[in-house]
């Protein structure tokens, strides 16, 4: 008998498997790489790249082109051949400008021959500092919400990502009790940026010096990325190394990118404790030689002449910042006032949306792209990041945009809050009058409403119905626009009423149509109910519509309609002046309603409660 030849049957049989797999006879890529999943960033804006009139709030990178200077200086030194290989560290020059200015502004003191190192932009820095700093599984310590890179780069270098979550109730500062209880025998480094990318944070100095106290108590480095240091609006940028006990085990990363506006020219550096410095150089000979020499001619230019442009360029985005944040808050979206960087981080929760939702709807249906909150970590959940690099009026034009977006998010979850309950209250227990009805007899009604658009705005309105049937009403509205109230009272007296209309005689005084004019008026209407057929009587209890004409604070000629729902929804609709008020009315609980409509274009939610005695 032959023995077989197991070799030949293995090297024969394998590729036969693996093309009946439809896979090629390849051996599998790197697992740590296959399981990063792409960039929650970019997926958005390759979506909205595709798409036309989209207003882009997500991708980091100042509106501003680099400055004149900068760019002379790189065509300078491109016409004048300084296209070659610089030393591995960089232009000399150019560190001994870095290590002065860090000195100079932050007391931050490195040496330009042996401690700085020019590299590849920001992230070729972060790069090198897990690769040298990192064994296998050792465990980096991240506060997020964070930069999309942080995690992924950890993983990259063989380390272990630990996750603390950080919270908008206090402004996302990092608890340094909660990074003392993420410390194991493994831990290695605490990577963290300040000002923030995404939340605009800034970490102040106690809370640097507490993270600095750790790390010499439990032995591990520090790596900061301050790339976003001079954009620092409500104080002054405090840079780890500075920090008493900080600087023999910390790694301050930093660049032209975000304060130059030289986002293409990718230069950054590194700047750490020689032992550190040297390695890190060593990783980047091999891997990327040295950044580019024209961008380092161009980052020269930066640090001698360009700081007025810098200047210029922050006041910039302060004023962006302040409209921006306010104009969130307005709107209700939540937004803790950012210190730094040039980004918002408004909470999305009372939209009962989760982030991907709201930034995928946001951007389907209003054309505004922003960054799902869940991009920068678990704790971003419930967030959104905009981006206020960019020209005020598009701010202007997104906040609006974004505004229509939460008013009809915010609706719709009203209505579908009042059809809910509506549904499980019985109809005959339902004992108040419904909007545009007459109350009964000695009765009151009161109502107060505000406007999700203008945080301040307000709406309040008291009636009362005499034994006699005489309605009274008292109107205050606040617009937020002056520091003036506008008023309005009414006096309503019935006529024809048992003839199945309700024509009225009405004196007023104040114009509550948005003009400010004051005026005493007349004023008559009509309405009436219209039949309905046993089908209709099945949804709808009663359908009427009215009219009216003269001058009071409808400032003309009206028309309207009611439906009132069986279960006590109704709605009703208004043609005042050419324009549509539309109006939606659902009972809660007993004599209670709640409200959601528009008025002269304004929206309003709010509480209506009836006392039927």
């Amino acid at each position: 008998m032959t023995t077989p030849n197991v070799h030949s049957h293995r090297h024969l049989e394998q590729p036969a498997t693996r093309m009946e797999s439809g896979r090629p006879p390849v051996k599998p890529l790197n697992t740590v790489v296959e399981a990063c999943p792409p960039s929650g960033i970019r997926r958005f804006f390759d979506i909205a790249r595709q798409m036309e009139n989209v207003i882009s709030l997500g991708v980091g990178e100042p509106d501003f082109v680099t400055p004149w200077r900068i760019r002379e200086a790189g065509i300078w030194a491109l016409e004048h051949g300084y296209t070659t290989y610089t030393s591995n560290n960089g232009l000399l020059p150019l560190r001994e400008r870095i290590c002065a200015r860090l000195q100079q502004r932050y007391g931050a003191s490195y040496d330009p021959a042996t401690e700085c190192l020019i590299t590849v932009g920001v992230s070729e820095g972060l790069d090198l500092a897990l690769r040298v700093l990192l064994n296998p599984g050792d465990e980096v310590i991240v506060p997020e919400p964070c930069y999309v890179s942080y995690v992924p780069m950890v993983r990259f270098a063989g380390g272990v990502p630990v996750l603390i979550p950080t919270g908008s109730t206090d402004g996302f500062q990092i608890d340094p009790e909660r990074v003392e209880a993420a410390v194991t025998p493994r831990t290695k480094a605490l990577l963290l940026g300040s000002p923030s990318n995404p939340t605009g944070s800034v970490q102040p100095r106690e809370v640097l010096q507490a993270l600095v106290d750790l790390a010499n108590r439990h032995d591990f480095y520090l790596i900061s990325d301050e790339i976003y240091d001079r954009l620092t609006y409500l104080g002054e940028h405090i840079c780890m190394a500075s920090i008493p006990g900080a600087r023999e085990r910390t790694i301050v990363l930093n660049g032209f990118s975000k304060a130059y506006a030289m986002t293409g020219w990718r230069i950054g550096y590194a700047c750490a404790p020689e032992p550190i410095a040297t390695l890190m150089t060593r990783v980047h000979q091999y891997t990327m030689l040295c950044a580019p020499h024209i961008a380092q001619m161009a980052a020269i230019e930066a640090l001698d002449h360009a700081e007025g442009d810098v200047e210029h360029m922050v006041a910039d985005y302060n004023r962006r910042r302040r409209l921006f944040v306010n104009g969130l808050n307005r709107i209700g979206l939540d937004c803790h006032e950012p210190a730094g960087a040039f980004y918002a981080f408004p909470s999305i929760r009372r939209t009962g949306l989760d982030s991907e939702t709201f930034a995928e709807r946001l951007l389907m249906e209003e054309r505004v792209a922003v960054v799902p909150g869940n991009a920068f970590g678990a704790s971003g959940e419930g967030f959104v990041r905009c981006s206020y690099a960019t020209a005020l009026p598009q701010l202007e034009e997104a906040l609006e945009r974004m505004g229509r977006f939460v008013t009809r998010i915010g609706l719709a979850c009203l209505l579908a809050f009042g059809v809910l309950m509506s549904g499980m209250a019985r109809a005959d227990r339902m004992l108040f009058a419904p909007d545009g009805a007459a109350l009964p007899p000695d009765s009151f009604r009161l109502e107060y409403a505000i406007n999700p658009e203008r945080r301040n705005a307000s709406f309040a309105w008291a009636q009362y119905a005499s034994p006699d049937g005489i309605e009274m009403e008292l109107h205050r509205l606040d617009l937020e626009r002056d520091t003036k109230n506008r008023y309005a009272f009414n006096l309503q007296y019935p006529l024809l009423q048992d003839l199945g209309a309700t024509p009225a005689l009405s004196v007023g005084a104040r114009d509550l149509t948005l003009t400010g004019q004051e005026r005493l008026s007349l004023f008559f209407a009509a309405g009436k109910s219209v039949p309905l057929s046993d089908r209709q009587a099945r949804l709808v209890k009663e359908l009427r519509w009215s009219a009216g004409i003269g001058t009071s604070f409808f400032n003309g000629a009206f028309l309207g309609a009611r439906v009132r729902f069986r279960g006590g929804l109704t709605v009703i609709t208004e043609l005042v002046r050419y324009r549509p008020n539309v109006a939606l009315a659902f009972p809660l609980v007993r004599n209670l309603q709640a409200r959601a409509y528009s008025f002269d274009g304004n929206l309003f939610f709010g509480l209506n409660y009836a006392l039927i005695r």
